[in-house]
């Protein structure tokens, strides 16, 4: 798996442990959209702790910016790719959601 691939996919299921895209309950059954969206929500919510503990945490920016990104807060995910550039540098991950988040 490369490495762009594992970053893409940081948002893990807390049950399975894989991707967020392929997460399961606790009987293996895919999860409902609302279950995924509370994920995310969650997701937001851990990040901006994170980032309250140390604003200089490029891999949070990044996290939070593709959680606003999978709950459709382009916004919101577009200044957390732009702190997340700022601090890391313009990566092929950043980019990429932030190519995808201004087609939206």
């Amino acid at each position: 798996m490369s490495l762009d691939h594992r970053l893409i996919n940081l948002l893990v299921c807390p049950v399975c442990k894989g991707p967020l895209t392929m997460a399961r309950d606790d009987q293996q059954r895919p999860l409902g959209s609302e279950q995924r969206r509370n994920l995310l929500v969650s997701a937001v919510a851990r990040a901006s702790a994170a980032l309250s503990r140390d604003a200089d945490y490029a891999r949070a920016w990044f996290v939070r910016a593709k959680a606003h990104h999978r709950l459709q807060n382009y916004g919101e995910a577009l200044l957390d790719l732009d702190r997340a550039a700022s601090l890391d540098g313009l990566t092929a991950s950043i980019l990429h959601y932030r190519v995808d988040t201004l087609r939206q």
